[in-house]
């Protein structure tokens, strides 16, 4: 670890402080913000979105 070059009372190192107080710990983000997928063969979700049958004829 090395020491910050300015002293303990610089704004910055108070800002740090202070993010890493409200920060939910180490490697936790947020919530994600990714949609729920829904489950099912992607080739099937397009065949049904451009009308054509996966099955051939």
């Amino acid at each position: 670890m090395v020491a910050s070059p300015w002293g303990p009372d610089h704004p910055g190192n108070q800002q740090a402080k202070e993010r890493q107080r409200l920060s939910e710990g180490r490697g936790k983000k947020g919530p994600a913000n990714l949609p729920d997928l829904k489950a099912g063969d992607a080739r099937d979700q397009v065949g049904r979105v451009f009308g054509v049958s996966g099955t051939p004829s």
